[in-house]
C-alpha cells in the first residue's frame, strides 16, 4: 500500500483527511497547531509532531494550507524539502495565488524530482 501524508488539518483539511481515513487510507498527519490534528487519531491517523516525520518515507504528500504565507512556511522549511522522497508526489490544495503554486512546483521539481500537482479551486482567480 502507498504511504500518504497530510499537512494542514484545519477547517478544510480535517474533513478531507477524515474522509481518506474512513475510506481505508492510512495517513500520517501534521498541523502546525497540533491540537487540530489530534482528533484524527480516533479515525486511525498517525499524528506527526514534525515536518520531518510526516513526509519521511511517504509516496504522496497532500497539503491543505490556509494561504500563501502558510505554504511558504511549510514548503520552504528544510525539514519538508530535505525529507521528501525523490519521485514522490506532492498534491497541494491550499488557497494560494498562481505564482506561489508555480514557484513551489519549480522548487520541488528541481530539488527532489517530485511530481507537483496544485488543485485549483473553481472561482478562486476569477
Amino acid at each position: 500500500m502507498k504511504k500518504v501524508s497530510f499537512i494542514g488539518t484545519g477547517l478544510m483539511g480535517f474533513p478531507m483527511a477524515s474522509n481518506l481515513l474512513k475510506a481505508g487510507i492510512k495517513l500520517k498527519v501534521f498541523n502546525r497547531s497540533i491540537n487540530k490534528a489530534e482528533p484524527l487519531k480516533e479515525f486511525g491517523a498517525e499524528i506527526s509532531n514534525t515536518l520531518n516525520s510526516v513526509v519521511k518515507d511517504t509516496d504522496f504528500t497532500i497539503t491543505m494550507l490556509t494561504d500563501d504565507s502558510a505554504v511558504e512556511a511549510i514548503m520552504s522549511h528544510p525539514d519538508f524539502l530535505n525529507n521528501l522522497n525523490s519521485g514522490s508526489t506532492v498534491i497541494d490544495m491550499s488557497s494560494i495565488k498562481p505564482n506561489t503554486a508555480i514557484k513551489y512546483g519549480n522548487i520541488l521539481n528541481q530539488k527532489i524530482s517530485t511530481i507537483w500537482m496544485h488543485c485549483f479551486r473553481r472561482n478562486y482567480w476569477c
